[in-house]
């Protein structure tokens, strides 16, 4: 967007003169009978004029090709979409590949905002390089600057975490979300399927369509675990025969 309104604010004279011409500027002059338009005679609109050269201008702007509106922007710089890749089975059946390799960590050794990424490397790094041989780790020391963690994948991807003002177990959890993640964020995971007319009640729940009191039911209910018949069972029609033999007897 600063690319695009530095291009308008830079646009020449020339451009602007051809819009409106400047020998047609209407001179300077003392109040005239325009002002008892409409007085005694017939009203003459005088904005026809300026709305005419306002449309001119409105025309030009409108009227830009696509062109000059790619110069601006790079449509190749817009978030890609893609199915999930089967790297999300790294391990099943395999052996597992950590996608992340290196781990830059910039720290500050007097900064403030750094207590603690300091904390964390003086009591978590050592252990957590033990436990992952297979990244690199660098600490990089940059005076009076925040902190940052830096993950570079086998993709070639890298992502940039800040991490002022964290506290240890915020740094401990960054780091090791950057552990679990392959270095694609910017990618939007497509489903892989698909519906012309989406539900709008969401994901089926074995709550959905159900009465809203059993939310507040103490389970196990001996009322819902019951099997509901929709007509008598041979068990109960035996049953039924047996109480009214023994009330025929008792009669």
């Amino acid at each position: 967007m600063s690319q695009l309104f530095r291009r308008f604010i830079s646009l020449p004279i020339q451009s602007i003169r051809s819009f409106h011409s400047f020998d047609e500027v209407t001179p300077a002059k003392y109040i005239s009978t325009r002002l008892q338009n409409g007085i005694g005679s017939r009203y003459v609109c005088q904005l026809q004029r300026l709305t005419i050269q306002m449309s001119q201008l409105f025309r030009r702007f409108i009227s830009l090709p696509i062109q000059s509106i790619r110069s601006f922007h790079s449509f190749d710089e817009v978030t890609p979409a893609k199915y999930i890749s089967t790297r999300l089975q790294n391990g099943i059946g395999s052996r597992y590949v950590c996608q992340l390799q290196r781990l830059t960590i910039q720290v500050c050794k007097e900064f403030r905002t750094s207590f603690g990424t300091r904390e964390w490397i003086a009591n978590e790094l050592t252990e957590f390089a033990r436990q992952h041989p297979y990244v690199v780790i660098y600490v990089q020391p940059r005076r009076h600057r925040p902190p940052n963690v830096i993950g570079e994948y086998l993709s070639g991807d890298r992502q940039w975490i800040p991490l002022s003002n964290c506290d240890r177990s915020h740094v401990n959890w960054w780091i090791h979300s950057l552990l679990t993640q392959q270095g694609d964020p910017q990618w939007r995971l497509l489903k892989q399927m698909h519906t012309d007319s989406p539900s709008i009640q969401g994901t089926w729940t074995p709550f959905t369509n159900k009465p809203i009191d059993r939310t507040l039911r103490i389970y196990p209910d001996k009322d819902l675990t019951d099997i509901e018949y929709p007509q008598m069972t041979a068990t109960q029609q035996i049953k039924e025969l047996f109480e009214q033999e023994k009330l025929n007897k008792t009669t």
